[in-house]
């Protein structure tokens, strides 16, 4: 996970994700590879079927933490006058 302030300091992004090497051995088994001495494609797909299986409990949680940072951040009168 990378942290990354942007110009102005207010704005904050944060990248999730595998590392520089992770993530490409990851594209070699989740998209599949050429096995020259097995003589044959070879993949092991884990990435596809893990966000299907847990796409609904994901949007949960992303809702759950939003809404709670909302109302943390309201209630605490940081929130940005207009």
């Amino acid at each position: 996970m990378k942290t990354l302030k942007g110009s102005d300091n207010n704005r904050l992004a944060i990248s999730i994700g595998p590392g520089k090497y992770t993530a490409h051995v990851a594209r070699w088994l989740e998209y599949g590879f050429h096995h020259f001495k097995a003589g044959k494609y070879i993949f092991h797909p884990f990435i596809r079927p893990a966000v299907d299986e847990n796409e609904s409990a994901a949007q949960k949680a992303i809702l759950t933490t939003l809404e709670s940072e909302i109302v943390k951040t309201y209630e605490s009168g940081d929130a940005p006058s207009e």
